[in-house]
């Protein structure tokens, strides 16, 4: 058994997903196991366990995860995750696994639990991009979800072209970025590029913090390093 397990959306092509695990920019001191959320099984038993980041709150998910708690004998910790669901009557709901955890930081702002935003704003490239971005190459790039074809533009790009690098760096070459993906959103603020967000078809946008900075967040994610490390040690 590992000492530790990183659990999200680890098998994908959207490139956000796979930039927003917490094991990829921090040092917990002792190996950390990879996984694909939907690889768990029930007789799957782990010691501590991080959940995130992403839009692990939505039914599928979170059916799937029913059991996290039984299965994982140490520290559940969830880290990042977020909404991503539509609302049922405005209510801002999470499932159990969160509300069960050891130590939680979502990443949907001002809803009643801690705050920590994706970890992907640890990423070196934020610091690159700040000092060399030109934003004089493309008056208008647009930030599109590989799921919804409807938002087109003379200059654009997809969520599984690329990786978190090529896509910050393509962002720091525009003048303002129109998306419908989060990560569209959460890495133009973070590189510090206007964006217009295409809302509607998941909470997860509307539960973004608005104007939050990169020294914020990266704030935000230290801290909750030091919560884990607290409660694992």
């Amino acid at each position: 058994m590992h000492p530790i397990t990183n659990i999200w959306f680890s098998d994908t092509d959207n490139i956000g997903d796979l930039a927003c695990a917490p094991s990829d920019y921090f040092d917990f001191g002792q190996p950390v196991k990879r996984m694909h959320v939907m690889d768990i099984t029930s007789e799957d038993r782990f010691n501590h366990v991080i959940l995130g980041g992403g839009g692990m709150c939505f039914d599928e998910i979170s059916e799937h995860l029913k059991d996290i708690r039984r299965q994982t004998l140490g520290k559940l910790i969830v880290w990042g995750v977020g909404h991503n669901d539509t609302l049922v009557d405005g209510k801002w709901e999470y499932p159990e696994w969160v509300h069960d955890a050891d130590v939680v930081g979502i990443r949907d702002w001002d809803k009643g639990l801690p705050w920590c935003p994706c970890a992907s704003c640890m990423h070196p490239i934020f610091d690159l991009v700040g000092e060399h971005a030109t934003h004089d190459k493309y008056d208008e790039l647009i930030v599109r979800h590989k799921d919804c074809d409807w938002l087109v533009g003379k200059t654009q790009t997809v969520n599984d072209h690329g990786n978190i690098c090529t896509m910050v760096d393509l962002m720091g070459s525009a003048k303002k970025v129109v998306t419908n993906t989060y990560h569209g959103a959460y890495w133009s603020m973070m590189a510090k590029v206007p964006a217009v967000c295409v809302m509607g078809w998941s909470s997860k946008f509307q539960a973004m913090r608005k104007g939050a900075t990169l020294g914020q967040c990266r704030e935000a994610n230290l801290n909750m390093y030091h919560r884990v490390m607290e409660a694992i040690s």
